[in-house]
């Protein structure tokens, strides 16, 4: 840090200035210019007094944001995109590393909030996204044993909002409920079929429910579909 005396950062309107030189503390550290306090004292008390007195700078802290919000929305926005990448790496490493924390703390909360959990899920569980959430996880889940893929929630919502009618019998279906049609694996999973979107089609319950891991050609036929 270069040198510069406390009349020279006054001179050029600067709130701090450097000399070199430790604090009564032993700390070399910039000095401000109105208080002549050492940054780094600054910065051990607030340390210090925020561990003694958790909830008054948890309660200044909020006041702080709900205060300047807008801008506090407007500067992450804007760097945001500049540390993205790095941002997501740090995330996917952290949870890796305290994984089994972050289930214990997920399981606790859900235990007392039993209520309040099965609210959300009974309202995700009507949305789009809950409802895909559901259906993906159903084919994953059985796919699992047999090794034979995964798929994303972008594919299925892709195949989803591509099918109005039962791939087998033409019924039309209501995709917006999820008791009203099935994932259908077109080669059954029992049959060597993949869990990957290209083996993927909709289906009415009933159809589904009839297949189950009949050669979909035969099936396709006694439903007339197949000459």
């Amino acid at each position: 840090m270069e040198i510069i005396t406390r009349e020279e950062a006054i001179k050029i309107g600067q709130k701090w200035f450097f000399t070199g030189e430790p604090c009564s503390e032993g700390h070399i550290d910039k000095k401000s210019v109105s208080r002549w306090g050492c940054y780094q004292c600054k910065r051990e008390y607030k340390k210090e007094y925020a561990i003694k007195n958790p909830k008054i700078v948890a309660d200044i802290k909020k006041r702080e944001y709900i205060k300047n919000i807008e801008r506090v929305k407007a500067y992450n926005k804007a760097k945001y995109p500049l540390i993205k990448e790095d941002r997501q790496k740090y995330l996917k490493e952290y949870y890796a590393i305290n994984r089994d924390k972050f289930i214990e703390k997920a399981k606790t909360q859900a235990m007392n909030n039993k209520e309040k959990v099965a609210g959300y899920k009974r309202k995700h569980s009507k949305t789009e996204k809950g409802i895909i959430s559901l259906k993906v996880g159903k084919a994953n889940r059985r796919a699992l044993e047999k090794n034979a893929g995964v798929l994303s929630r972008k594919e299925v919502k892709i195949i989803i909002d591509n099918s109005s009618k039962c791939y087998w019998c033409d019924k039309k279906i209501d995709t917006n409920n999820r008791n009203k049609f099935h994932l259908d694996h077109y080669t059954p999973l029992a049959n060597g079929g993949s869990n990957t979107s290209d083996n993927i089609v909709v289906s009415c319950p009933e159809c589904n429910m009839n297949k189950k891991a009949k050669d979909p050609l035969e099936f396709a036929q006694s439903k007339g579909k197949l000459l």
